[in-house]
């Protein structure tokens, strides 16, 4: 093997064997649950490929996706994703975001939705205090979210419409769609719809297009950045530098770190076609000039909401938490070597498990082109954005249990271009269509089958920092012009969830001035009288929420003289 095949190679090599470092090595942790499913549905899938009319069916479909036009099949399956995300939205994530990540945002984007950046104090801190929304706990005189603007600005017209939850479906479509124009760009159109099609039906690019989590965004304009640097290189034309600098700097002002560590891969395509990028210097500088601007709005809005401009929200909002390597980060935690590669191999394994859903990990299909004699440079690129961002990621202490691998979103539509031009080499080399389609067609099934069962019913209710009660409960018994307390009991049995508060639910439904009919406090017992008196003349409630039973009770609270009288409304049975 010569040494450019080697450097083509290593990196398929790499993320092979990263991928394969855990127990079930290169097939889906699925297949371990159900073999026997596994071998009916390829069986299935091969007798209905070998019968007649599935397979003029076949040539019928083939025909429909790879040879109408792209408009046509562009806009079908944008409108598909969009679809199928937003129902995803709705009914496992309740149309409301899950995670305090996504409530901080959506707060930021209430704010911008009025024209402001940040907002007055909370008359009593203690009763609103929401985590990732920074106040004068952090020492400042107003009240903003903690992250960049550029995620929250995307959600403003789903704030303005009532519909923030409509957003993220959207571009997840446009995301389907620009994997699509990548492909096309780099290999040819049957590529690109291939690479369509995995995109649309990625169990893992659906539940993050369904939250309110920048991920999706970050990826959709790092994927834009990637193709209009391949068109400006191969044109030379000004306004792909103008796309490729302004959707880089959009990705900046969304995930900052995620959009340095894959624009430095972007910028490796220039330097590859050295020549054509010296003829497109002009657009190459626009491009840059467009990025750099990036910066500098990031860094108004930092003087803005943290004072300084150089201070980002989150060195105030998580303190040690936010520490970035091999640190000691309190009297219990130190982040070690050791747990950053653990953290990596299971990202790792969770992507080659759900980016497709498939028995056979995404990685494999990924690795096909890599081994191939055709192999360019373009095919081995296409892997470093997710081995560079494993890498960065290693070394951050948390890792995310609630959608593992989200910190390597940005470069998963690379991967799944790479599959598509893999899944494309196996129907080339194959003597016969009908046996690879056999294959293919299993495995769709398998993901249709098994996702719902071992990935999806792991998204409870009320999973994350958000339970879907209160609101319920409010509309049950009339609550109008009142303040309701909020708190949560007992324990609940996962771990992670052990004595999460849950006031992110009721923080989401406040006005973000405090004004609002109804006004949600946490409850802080015996202070709780401090808002009789700041809120007069309204009624007053306790909702109290039960981890254990993920059940409320909801009682009315009567003042009496400086003390109160509580009615059950709900109580919590046995």
């Amino acid at each position: 093997m010569t040494l450019k095949r080697t450097l083509i190679a290593a990196p398929a090599v790499l993320l092979l064997l990263l991928s394969c470092a855990r127990i079930h090595g290169p097939l889906n942790t699925s297949v371990a649950n159900h073999p026997w499913l596994t071998l009916l549905l390829l069986a299935g899938a091969a007798a209905m490929v070998r019968s007649r009319r599935m397979e003029d069916a076949t040539r019928r479909l083939g025909r429909l996706l790879f040879e109408s036009r792209d408009a046509a099949f562009y806009s079908a399956v944008w409108i598909a994703a969009v679809v199928l995300y937003s129902l995803a939205g709705r009914i496992i994530f309740q149309s409301q975001p899950h995670l305090d990540d996504g409530v901080a945002s959506l707060f930021q984007s209430r704010l911008f939705a009025r024209g402001k950046i940040v907002t007055g104090l909370a008359p009593a801190r203690d009763f609103f205090w929401q985590i990732f929304v920074l106040d004068d706990s952090n020492g400042l005189p107003h009240r903003c979210g903690m992250y960049p603007p550029g995620w929250p600005a995307l959600l403003v017209p789903g704030v303005w419409l009532g519909m923030p939850w409509i957003i993220n479906p959207i571009l997840g479509g446009a995301l389907t769609v620009a994997a699509a124009m990548l492909a096309a760009e780099m290999f040819n159109r049957t590529t690109g719809r291939i690479a369509a099609l995995l995109t649309l039906m990625s169990p893992y690019a659906a539940v993050l297009s369904a939250t309110f989590l920048s991920h999706i965004a970050t990826a959709l304009l790092c994927t834009l950045c990637a193709w209009s640097v391949f068109r400006l290189v191969r044109t030379g034309t000004w306004h792909y530098g103008a796309v490729a600098g302004l959707t880089w700097g959009w990705a900046f002002l969304c995930r900052p770190l995620t959009a340095l560590v894959v624009g430095t891969v972007i910028a490796l395509i220039p330097l590859f076609s050295f020549k054509q990028a010296l003829k497109a210097w002009r657009a190459v500088a626009l491009a840059l000039l467009l990025a750099g601007a990036a910066g500098g709005i990031q860094a108004g809005f930092q003087k803005v909401t943290t004072g300084d401009a150089s201070t980002p929200g989150h060195v105030l909002g998580m303190g040690r938490r936010g520490k970035f390597g091999f640190v000691k980060l309190d009297w219990v935690r130190t982040h070690t070597p050791r747990l950053g590669m653990e953290h990596t191999l299971d990202r790792l394994r969770f992507l080659n498990d759900r980016l497709t859903g498939w028995p056979v990990g995404v990685f494999v299909l990924a690795a096909i082109p890599l081994f191939c004699r055709s192999a360019r440079w373009r095919d081995a690129w296409l892997l470093l954005p997710v081995i560079s961002l494993a890498f960065v990621y290693a070394f951050y202490w948390y890792y995310e249990i609630l959608f593992p691998a989200r910190y390597l979103e940005a470069g998963t539509p690379l991967v799944l271009v790479l599959a598509g031009r893999g899944l494309q080499i196996i129907f080339e080399k194959s003597p016969s269509a009908k046996y690879p389609a056999a294959a293919v067609l299993a495995c769709l099934l398998f993901a249709l089958i098994t996702v719902p069962a071992d990935y999806l019913s792991a998204f409870e209710p009320d999973h994350g920092d958000v339970e879907p009660n209160l609101m319920r409960t409010l509309k049950k018994h009339g609550v109008e012009n009142a303040v309701v307390f909020y708190d949560a009991v007992d324990r609940d049995p996962i771990y992670y969830h052990a004595f999460n508060d849950y006031y992110a639910t009721a923080f989401l439904h406040n006005d973000i001035d405090l004004k609002g009919d109804v006004i949600f406090a946490r409850n802080l017992r015996g202070r709780n009288v401090e808002l009789f008196v700041l809120y007069p003349g309204r009624r007053y409630y306790l909702y109290r929420y039960s981890r254990e039973r993920h059940k409320p009770a909801f009682y009315e609270m009567i003042p009496k003289e400086e003390l109160f009288e509580v009615i059950a409304l709900d109580e919590l049975k046995n």
